[in-house]
């Protein structure tokens, strides 16, 4: 045909491939800089979300949702809601045994589970919210300190180590609530301030 024998020239070979590449990349540079700058946008957003307002850290020094403490005050108050659908009012006596509450003559009998399930059983909503409100006014700045299951497992063992030793010292006595955690709360509070001091 009338283009044999002619040598394309190298300059206009370059034009033709450059071309397509150059304008496709200017829309994918301006679309990656519209995702980045959207997922900042929705980070910024969430982190907003997620921070609690100035008085919970006020009254709750450390205070954070994702904490171990906030599920544990909530699965109380949820356990007393439980108790109080089943008595009809303030739990009885003979509810909270029922549940699980401490009682030496049960754990004699084999009952060891009722070491631990008192932690979580409350006597009145008086009591229940004292117990919440104690020991998130102290326990975030430990957990902070401990770390999340190193401070579960200080809550867990606190509560246990009380409530046996309350079984042992009025065996006739039915026990119930988190003072006993709250109390490891408490000791784990004084320690930290302690080292702080001489930190």
């Amino acid at each position: 045909g009338a283009l044999e024998g002619v040598e394309p020239k190298p300059e206009l070979m370059r034009s033709v491939v450059m071309l397509p590449s150059a304008v496709a990349a200017v829309p994918f540079q301006e679309s990656s800089a519209a995702v980045v700058q959207q997922v900042e946008i929705e980070s910024r957003r969430g982190a907003r979300q997620a921070a609690p307002p100035e008085g919970l850290q006020l009254f709750f020094p450390g205070f954070k949702w994702e904490t171990a403490l906030v599920k544990l005050s909530c699965a109380e108050l949820a356990v007393y809601c439980f108790e109080h659908l089943l008595s009809a009012g303030t739990p009885t006596v003979c509810t909270l045994v029922q549940l699980g509450a401490s009682w030496a003559p049960a754990i004699c009998s084999g009952h060891v589970w009722r070491l631990v399930v008192p932690i979580f059983l409350h006597g009145n909503l008086g009591h229940v919210l004292t117990n919440v409100l104690f020991q998130m006014r102290l326990g975030f700045k430990v957990e902070e300190s401990l770390g999340r299951w190193s401070f579960v497992s200080l809550y867990l063992l606190s509560g246990t180590f009380g409530n046996l030793v309350s079984a042992a010292l009025q065996p006739a006595k039915v026990a119930v609530g988190a003072s006993t955690s709250a109390m490891g709360v408490l000791g784990a509070t004084v320690v930290r301030l302690l080292c702080e001091e001489q930190g």
